[in-house]
Formats: C-alpha cells, sequence, structure tokens
C-alpha cells in the first residue's frame, strides 16, 4: 500500500502472527503455494494479532476514544468471488486471533488474505492525522497459490435466455466427466445468470451486505449438494475409490473426497423411492453439517 498522507502506527504497536491453516488435527503454516489442494477442498485459517491500541491512537494522533478496526476478507483471482473473514471493534490492547473459512466451493486459482487496522470513527483537528472514518492505519496481504498450476475454478457471467440454460435458472454448473483424470479446473466452469443481478453482485462485493452474505451461503450450498449428488452419480456407476487413487487437482480426486468426506457412497442411490426422496434431506443435511449454506 502507497504511503498515505497522514500518520500511521510504527510496527511495534500493531503485530500479526503468519497465517496457519489447520491440517487434520494440526495447525500448519499457510504457506504461498499449497500444491497438493483439491478443487471444493475448504480451508480452516487463523492468526493471532497484538493490537498496542494507546500507542496507535497516540501514533496517529487520534482521540483517546477513537474506534479502532480490524478486519480480514479474502479475495480469489480466479472466481472473482471474495468476501470477509474476519472483522471486530478493538476497545483495549488486545492479544487474540482472527479465524474463519475459506469456502472451497468460491476459491480457486490466487487468493489473497488481507488484513486491515482502521479508523473507524477517525475525526481529528491535528496536522496530519487521519480524519475520515475508515481511514486504514495497517495493512497486510499474503497471496496463496492453490493446486499444481494457477489454477482455475472457471466463473462465467452469461445470459442465459442465449445460451441452453433455463433463462430463469440462477446458475449451472457444467462438467466433463468423461475423463476423470484430467484437472477439475480444466473440466468445469460455474456458469452464472446475468439477469440474476442481486446474486452476481453480491459474490463480487468486498463488503457484502448481510443479504448479500445469504445469498453467497446459498449458492455455496446448493453447489455443494448438486457436486455432493454428482460425485454419488459418478461412485455407482464406477466406484471412485480413495482421493490418493487419483492425481492431485483431478476430477476423480475431487470427487472421490467429496463422498469421504461426507461419509456416503453412490449405492445410496440404489435404493426404493421412498429412501429416494430422503436422499434430498440427506445431502442437503450432510453439506450443511460441513459449514456449507445458513446454520441453524
Amino acid at each position: 500500500m502507497p504511503s498515505p498522507p497522514y500518520f500511521t502506527p510504527s510496527d511495534g504497536s500493531v503485530r500479526l502472527s503468519p497465517w496457519m491453516h489447520r491440517v487434520g488435527a494440526e495447525w500448519k503454516p499457510l504457506e504461498t503455494t499449497l500444491t497438493e489442494w483439491n478443487p471444493g477442498t475448504s480451508l480452516d485459517i487463523a492468526r493471532e494479532f497484538t493490537i498496542d491500541l494507546e500507542q496507535v491512537r497516540a501514533e496517529c494522533g487520534l482521540p483517546d476514544d477513537a474506534q479502532i478496526r480490524i478486519a480480514s476478507s479474502w479475495h480469489s483471482d480466479a472466481s472473482k468471488m471474495g468476501g470477509r473473514i474476519f472483522v471486530a471493534e478493538l476497545t483495549s490492547r488486545t492479544v487474540d486471533q482472527v479465524r474463519g473459512e475459506l469456502d472451497g466451493m468460491l476459491i480457486g486459482g490466487r487468493v489473497h488474505l488481507r488484513t486491515t487496522v482502521t479508523a473507524g470513527d477517525a475525526i481529528s483537528i491535528r496536522d496530519g492525522a487521519p480524519s475520515e472514518p475508515g481511514s486504514i492505519l495497517f495493512e497486510d496481504v499474503h497471496a496463496i497459490a492453490l493446486g499444481e498450476d494457477d489454477g482455475r475454478f472457471p466463473v462465467c457471467v452469461d445470459d442465459f435466455a442465449r445460451t441452453p440454460y433455463d433463462p430463469d435458472a440462477s446458475w449451472f454448473f457444467e462438467v466433463d466427466t468423461s475423463d476423470l483424470t484430467a484437472p477439475f479446473i480444466a473440466g468445469s466452469v460455474l456458469h452464472m445468470n446475468s439477469r440474476d443481478k442481486k446474486l452476481v453482485a453480491a459474490t463480487v462485493a468486498d463488503s457484502p451486505t448481510p443479504i448479500q452474505r445469504q445469498l453467497v451461503q446459498e449458492l455455496s450450498h446448493s453447489l455443494a449438494s448438486h457436486l455432493l449428488y454428482l460425485a454419488m452419480q459418478i461412485d455407482e456407476a464406477e466406484p471412485l475409490g480413495d482421493p490418493s487413487d487419483w492425481p492431485i487437482g483431478s476430477l476423480g480426486a475431487t470427487f472421490a473426497l467429496i463422498l469421504r468426506d461426507a461419509n456416503v457412497s453412490g449405492t445410496l442411490l440404489r435404493a426404493g423411492i421412498d429412501a429416494g426422496a430422503r436422499l434430498r434431506a440427506t445431502v442437503e443435511g450432510t453439506t450443511r453439517r460441513q459449514g456449507k449454506g445458513r446454520a441453524f
């Protein structure tokens, strides 16, 4: 970030630990490249921070009661989506933790994690002090590359009235399952209907409203349920086996991982009509327990 035209805090008053991510029961450093990441896999991430509020206010020329806020967000170059990870108002010298989840249905390629410390209600008449609410006092950006290459979870915004898809559908997930050894990023694309302006706007909002967050949650839940059902269909035709049986990042590895995480298989599709009707509820509940969609 270029130097702003106002005072900013010293390095010692705002300290951030490196980002970590959870691998099984362990927390490990979040490297700049995760070569073994499979599309659709969510990432639990966290970092600690220490902020000396009195020192920050003094160094920036802010009033003693000035509101200070910390926030973290993410943005994916591939999916063009983004969202908030964490936000908090700080009231005293703080040692705390930023923690959140990057939804595997929405990330891909290169993902940027941005942490900012801002003056929430900065009003100061002192020369050189920030005077606008939301003035950025500190910024840190960490970029990670997901997969063995630049990676894509392609997202296309189309006018469905000009495509083979139903013109009133919000989205369509296109996938070529003829070769399950092919990279997931090369064999799939999420088409979004440009006519659903609210959903399209929600997926790219830097600071989403509560309604926009709900729309993105619903998209994530629906997409995760669709992929789980598709994985069961593939597994019913020919068992997928273990994710390690397939190349990293391939369609086969992704679908096998989806089944393993959900603890289901394609045999569920062979049940009778009544059991099949209950399967929808099973799929919906399974994906919700995995953190997709609206919680209750």
